[in-house]
């Protein structure tokens, strides 16, 4: 039976029937029915079922059905479901996904938001389509519509955006009204689209706009891909008919002028001189007529019109043709050669540019096509003559990294620019990049960004 008074002690095991007076400390286990009245200290487990009033602090782990009334702090994570109501103010930020209703403007607006880099080659996949100002992106298909993708060739501007991002990268945005925008090559271009080699290149009523760097484009915005030529209104198109000037143009006309220039010239002129002209006074020292005075010292690279008065002194010729290392230099562009250059002609020679396909260079030699200022192969950067972004015409290395086009199909062994192992001839894998990674088995940098095929062995899995 029940001791008649309390014992100082807690027993190890139950009593058969309850104590008189309760225990001055807790039993270690609980009892088998609830106590009359709240125990002072929470218990160590929870309870099964509810308690009667709130407790003063939130549980730490979530309940398994909604609250009744909202909480004070936004969650940390969002909801799986979307809100019964629609928030007050405006989200900060795009959502890649689509609102429940529609906006009242007529077209879509953008916030201005930094570039961001958030995968490529639609990886990873739920990143696809790309948002505003988010790369790397290939083609206007992996942008959400309305949004074009921005080629770039180095840090160019991209409407709508903040920042400079990743050199080389592409990124999605919304096309301001007549924005320049590259489109790449054989692709019928709109209004101030590029990049254009000729008015065939347009739509009917426009007409290929040549310029050199980032000259403004008549009709256009933005400043696009430096050299990169763009398609405008025919009738903003400026003359070229030659005019008299009073000082000396800063970048070489595509026509003679009428009036000759009281001061000599910097180049070999097409007749002949009576007097030695020195090397560095031109890019290259032959004329296209005897030299009258003497033989010239070194051998002309150019092939006269007719013999020199005095025999060359040539070594024995070899196998295959040679070229020295001289500096790049542009001497016309479209079959047209600039004034100053009336020495050079299309094709073009060793270092010699703008050219636009093999089909402008002579013999060997291969047009090697640059985003801005890469260099080219036993060609001399930095020269007097060399205008950003022209591509020129260069006898290219064993496995030396060459461009051949966007989206390439059947590449060679170090070609690009491939978007997949599709892209490559067999036995070959594309080696994808972010801007002078160097590629294995392949020499030179190349385009900045551009993915190039070399063996399947050398690409990493």
């Amino acid at each position: 039976g029940p001791t008649k008074e309390p014992t100082p002690k807690p027993p190890l095991d139950p009593t058969g029937g309850p104590t008189k007076e309760p225990t001055p400390v807790p039993i270690p286990s609980p009892t088998n029915g609830p106590t009359g009245a709240p125990t002072p200290e929470p218990t160590a487990y929870p309870t099964g079922g509810p308690t009667k009033e709130p407790t003063s602090e939130p549980t730490p782990y979530p309940t398994g059905g909604p609250t009744v009334g909202p909480t004070p702090v936004p969650t940390a994570y969002p909801t799986k479901s979307p809100t019964l109501e629609p928030t007050m103010n405006p989200a900060s930020v795009i959502f890649s996904s689509p609102t429940n209703y529609p906006t009242t403007s007529m077209s879509p607006s953008y916030a201005l938001a930094d570039l961001t880099w958030v995968g490529d080659d639609l990886n990873p996949p739920e990143a696809f389509p790309l948002s505003n100002c988010e790369g790397d992106c290939d083609s206007d298909d992996e942008c959400m519509f309305p949004l074009v993708c921005y080629r770039r060739g180095q840090t160019e501007d991209v409407p709508g955006c903040i920042g400079t991002g990743i050199e080389g990268t592409d990124y999605c945005a919304d096309r301001p009204p007549n924005y320049l925008l590259y489109k790449g090559e054989g692709v019928t271009l709109g209004l101030c689209e590029g990049d254009c080699d000729s008015k065939d290149d347009c739509a009917e009523g426009l007409d290929c706009f040549q310029r050199s760097g980032t000259t403004p484009v008549p009709g256009c915005n933005g400043t696009g891909r430096r050299g990169t030529d763009y398609c405008i209104l025919s009738e903003l198109l400026p003359s070229t008919s030659p005019s008299f000037s009073y000082s000396p143009s800063t970048k070489p006309t595509k026509n003679p002028t009428k009036i000759p220039s009281l001061s000599p010239s910097t180049a070999p002129t097409s007749g002949p001189i009576t007097t030695t002209r020195s090397s560095s006074s031109a890019p290259f020292s032959g004329t296209k007529s005897p030299n009258i005075a003497s033989p010239s010292i070194a051998p002309n690279l150019q092939p006269t019109s007719s013999p020199t008065a005095s025999p060359q002194i040539r070594p024995p010729p070899t196998e295959s043709p040679s070229y020295a290392v001289v500096d790049l230099a542009s001497v016309g562009n479209d079959l047209v050669i600039y004034e100053g250059f009336s020495w050079a002609s299309f094709p073009l020679g060793n270092c010699q540019g703008d050219c636009d396909s093999d089909d402008d260079c002579q013999g060997p030699l291969r047009c090697y096509e640059r985003g801005s200022d890469e260099s080219v192969p036993g060609c001399l950067s930095g020269g007097e003559h060399e205008v950003s972004g022209d591509d020129y015409c260069a006898i290219i290395p064993s496995n030396y990294l060459f461009f051949v086009g966007q989206g390439g199909h059947n590449l060679n062994l170090c070609e690009g620019d491939c978007d997949s192992n599709d892209d490559c001839a067999a036995g070959l894998s594309c080696f994808q990049r972010n801007k002078f990674t160097p590629v294995p088995g392949c020499e030179g940098n190349g385009r900045r960004s551009v993915d190039y095929c070399t063996h399947d062995y050398l690409v990493p899995t």
